[in-house]
């Protein structure tokens, strides 16, 4: 397998057609993580699921769709409303926690300074939850959003090769 990403054009898997970038915060490629955290297009399975790209070809939107325990593609049509819904999805949950991280910055010092008093009693041990594991991932992916961004109207993010042979 061959995947060249090109700067924001990418060409997967022998397809003439760019792939079309559904959301600056997933890329014109989305993996696995994304799909579950942004509850990306349900219809497709989440068992196995490794990767997926939307093209336009023949006035059509498609998704190819890659799984681990599977080497072919799966390629479903898509209508606009599709794509839509999954932007909304993406935008919702990214509003939502920007809304919470500029809560937890505009409280008071009264306030933190209580939450880290609270904090240092505690010892946690016990292993991660799920919901945290997702909240950090998350967390992560809005800092690496917002550099990147940063980045690109600064005018310096570079344009990016990435070439993967299996």
């Amino acid at each position: 397998m061959c995947l060249i990403v090109l700067g924001t054009k990418g060409i997967l898997f022998g397809q003439d057609t760019p792939n079309y970038i559904l959301h600056p915060s997933v890329g014109d490629t989305i993996e696995r993580l994304e799909k579950l955290d942004y509850s990306l297009f349900p219809f497709l399975e989440n068992d196995d699921f490794e990767m997926a790209v939307i093209g336009y070809e023949d006035q059509a939107y498609f998704i190819l769709a890659k799984y681990s325990d599977i080497d072919t593609m799966s390629r479903k049509l898509l209508d606009q409303e599709q794509i839509v819904n999954a932007q909304r999805n993406i935008e919702k949950i990214n509003a939502f926690y920007r809304r919470q991280a500029k809560a937890q910055t505009e409280e008071s010092p009264s306030i933190n300074m209580m939450k880290q008093q609270a904090n240092s009693k505690a010892t946690l041990n016990a292993p991660m939850s799920e919901q945290m594991k997702k909240d950090i991932r998350m967390n992560q992916r809005l800092r690496d959003d917002e550099i990147r961004r940063q980045e690109f109207m600064n005018g310096t993010r570079p344009n990016q090769i990435h070439i993967e042979f299996r």
